[in-house]
């Protein structure tokens, strides 16, 4: 991996943590006290995976075996991505510091890089391997709706960005004199 990847990976790995923070705060916030998931309903929590849980399981008109089994292959997902996401943040936290040292270790370095890209690709592999187990559940009819309601959280997403991005390059107020 030459400098500029490094630095890149970096930077990458800097905004990704960071974002990481300002969600869990803001989940925090918006759940109180509840923890993680916001309580406890049907054994899984109500925070926001709960919810989306609830939309498509409405929005499929899953079968109460169909929601049984989702539901339990999201809160197999969701324990293993807590275990391997505080894996991922001690990683991370070992490559800044080594990073920000007075004298970079580059072999350390390249370890954690090394980790990191291995748990991203793990990471990638869990995820796809869980929608497969999960669309296997699914009728035609509800593969279908589930495209739909891919599509439309894309769409989403993509407003979203484009208004921060509007808000990040609006100039500042001027200051009053």
């Amino acid at each position: 991996m030459n400098r500029r990847q490094l630095v890149v990976l970096v930077c990458v790995t800097l905004v990704l943590g960071l974002a990481t923070v300002a969600f869990a705060g803001q989940g925090q916030r918006q759940r109180g006290m509840k923890g993680m998931h916001g309580g406890m309903q049907g054994g899984f929590g109500m925070g926001m995976h709960g919810r989306m849980l609830d939309q498509m399981a409405t929005r499929l008109k899953l079968t109460p075996d169909q929601e049984q089994r989702v539901r339990q292959l999201a809160r197999d997902r969701a324990k293993q991505s807590m275990s391997e996401a505080e894996s991922s943040r001690a990683a991370r936290h070992a490559l800044m510091k080594e990073v920000f040292s007075e004298q970079p270790n580059q072999a350390e370095i390249q370890k954690q890089v090394a980790f990191l890209q291995q748990h991203s690709a793990k990471t990638i592999n869990d995820f796809v391997s869980s929608g497969i187990e999960m669309n296997k559940v699914l009728t035609p009819e509800q593969r279908a709706e589930m495209q739909k309601m891919l599509d439309e959280n894309q769409q989403v997403t993509e407003r979203r960005r484009e208004r921060m991005r509007q808000r990040m390059t609006r100039q500042p107020a001027p200051a009053n004199k």
